[in-house]
């Protein structure tokens, strides 16, 4: 091993996150089995728990993407219309719907 690079935990989860194939993917809100597919060069996002609450936000720079960490804790989510309204409520559903799971596990 010639180089090591320390970076930060969601720049490696969005490095990651270029090593996925459309069929690993899952659309969070619609579209389902018919729904919108991933285009090529688009702009791509992860975000989840982390050392805090991890980000990272990818754009094409004509030849690879550039991978792009951030802390989300001093980021917001605030519904503009009624699409990202619903948007919003069926994570919190989902979110729920996790936690209940894992409470179970434990017990």
């Amino acid at each position: 091993m010639e180089k090591v690079s320390i970076i930060n935990d969601f720049a490696g989860i969005g490095f990651g996150l270029l090593a996925l194939e459309d069929s690993d993917l899952e659309a969070v809100y619609g579209g389902g089995a018919d729904g919108p597919r991933p285009q090529p060069r688009a702009p791509k996002a992860v975000i989840g728990a982390g050392t805090g609450l991890g980000e990272a936000y990818l754009t094409h720079n004509g030849s690879v993407y550039d991978v792009y960490p951030c802390e989300g804790g001093h980021a917001d989510f605030a519904p503009r219309n009624q699409t990202e309204f619903d948007i919003m409520q069926h994570i919190k559903k989902a979110s729920r719907s996790e936690e209940k799971k894992q409470r179970r596990r434990r017990q």
